[in-house]
């Protein structure tokens, strides 16, 4: 997917907000930024990102935000294959000892 232009410059914006240590009504006050774009931009971005956010107002304004991270997807490992009748998938960070067990067990 190709990014817009505009997308850009609204990625890089939130990117610069994160990083200033500032709040948000802060950081968009003295970079004459619309605080409301920002948060809309900020919302869109971790949406894409797999990320959930949940929101709730507080009676005296404040919000407690608890955002959900995006699900991991752990990268692919091997499959073994042994005379066309056992097949056997390895993801990363598999336990060796079981696999030498499970390995032990077949060649008896």
């Amino acid at each position: 997917m190709k990014l817009s232009e505009r997308d850009k410059y609204w990625r890089k914006q939130v990117e610069n907000w994160k990083v200033s240590g500032l709040t948000m009504r802060a950081w968009c006050k003295a970079n004459d930024i619309s605080e409301k774009n920002l948060s809309r931009w900020k919302r869109k971005i971790a949406i894409e990102a797999g990320g959930t956010q949940e929101i709730q107002k507080a009676p005296d304004g404040w919000c407690e935000v608890k955002t959900k991270p995006a699900k991991q997807i752990l990268p692919s490992g091997i499959k073994l294959e042994i005379n066309e009748q056992i097949s056997i998938e390895l993801n990363r960070g598999f336990d060796h000892t079981l696999l030498r067990e499970v390995v032990e067990a077949l060649t008896r």
